[in-house]
């Protein structure tokens, strides 16, 4: 039973440890995760954004009709509602926004300006 225990504990250290990190600059949103490539992208590449309707999410993508650059999804992030918001203000005025769940507005109306630095860890 001290097997099994210790053995779980391992996991879900090794789980949380393993988490991704989503840092926004001014000029990018990277996501970076242990033993993965990071994913950058600069806010004037980004092409689409759309908030999926079966999922809390933001897909970023570089090519209108491609497969996302990016995802981050509210399950990995306790702060998504503070993370969404910075991407949106910084998005390029050509950026098209999908948004067939109507939460855009929700999110630019809850803005805070406090922890506009902060890192939203997930």
């Amino acid at each position: 039973m001290n097997v099994l225990l210790t053995g779980a504990t391992l996991l879900a250290a090794a789980g949380y440890g393993l988490r991704a990190t989503v840092r926004v600059s001014e000029t990018a949103v990277r996501k970076t995760r242990p033993l993965w490539t990071d994913n950058v992208l600069r806010f004037e590449d980004i092409q689409r954004l759309h908030l999926p309707v079966t999922t809390e999410a933001l897909w970023l993508y570089t090519e209108p009709n491609g497969s996302p650059d990016l995802s981050i999804e509210v399950q990995s992030f306790e702060r998504f509602g503070s993370l969404a918001r910075r991407v949106l203000r910084r998005l390029p005025q050509h950026t098209e926004i999908q948004d067939p769940a109507g939460r855009v507005e929700e999110y630019r109306r809850c803005g805070d300006a406090a922890g506009e630095n902060q890192t939203d860890d997930g």
